[in-house]
């Protein structure tokens, strides 16, 4: 199916999802109509699949970032004002249409069987990646030891997704309270050493 996904990959790119055409693809990529129906259910499970595979590259560079940031910085002040920025930056109107593509995605990945089973691995490891980032923070004295790394993993990564229902507002007052809010929750869930 890799061979699938890399045609439909090109097709998306060069000509969006309106003009998406599925049997370019088929004829493409020398797959059998009938096995791409069955692994992603039509035209929009393999749109879906594209952007299930961009969603995961896309959590993995947002967390190598951020274990960069908790590697390198000076002090936990210093943490947790990147963090801030890169949200302020986020409610941007670009970063409230990515909002918007990526629920789309969640939600049509979860009617095609293979694409939720690929968010639910893909999710776990985007989780357990914060774990670690959160153990490294421990390491440099930046945040106290935490009884469940991952469960605290669990609620960050739910905050950012459930941003996207503040972006309904429209109001940037509203997205402004969100990330002060999400701060003080992340000074909470992540309370500094010592």
């Amino acid at each position: 199916m890799v061979k699938v996904l890399d045609h439909a990959r090109r097709e998306l790119d060069e000509v969006g999802p309106v003009r998406f055409n599925i049997l370019r693809v088929i004829e493409n990529s020398g797959v059998s109509r009938s096995s791409v129906y069955h692994h992603f259910g039509g035209r929009d499970g393999v749109i879906a699949a594209v952007e299930v595979a961009r969603m995961t590259a896309e959590n993995a560079a947002i967390n190598a970032v951020l274990k960069h940031v908790v590697e390198t910085a000076e002090s936990r002040e210093k943490v947790f004002e990147a963090i801030r920025s890169v949200l302020v930056a986020a409610g941007s109107p670009a970063g409230r249409n990515q909002r918007a593509h990526r629920i789309a995605v969640i939600a049509t990945a979860q009617g095609v069987p293979l694409l939720a089973e690929t968010m639910k691995h893909d999710q776990a490891q985007t989780d357990a990646d914060l774990g670690e980032i959160l153990r490294v923070a421990v390491d440099r004295g930046f945040a106290s030891r935490m009884a469940d790394p991952e469960g605290v993993a669990h609620v960050i990564t739910s905050l950012f997704i459930g941003r996207g229902a503040v972006d309904i507002l429209e109001d940037e007052s509203a997205d402004r309270s969100w990330v002060d809010t999400t701060m003080g929750v992340l000074e909470f869930l992540i309370p500094p050493a010592g």
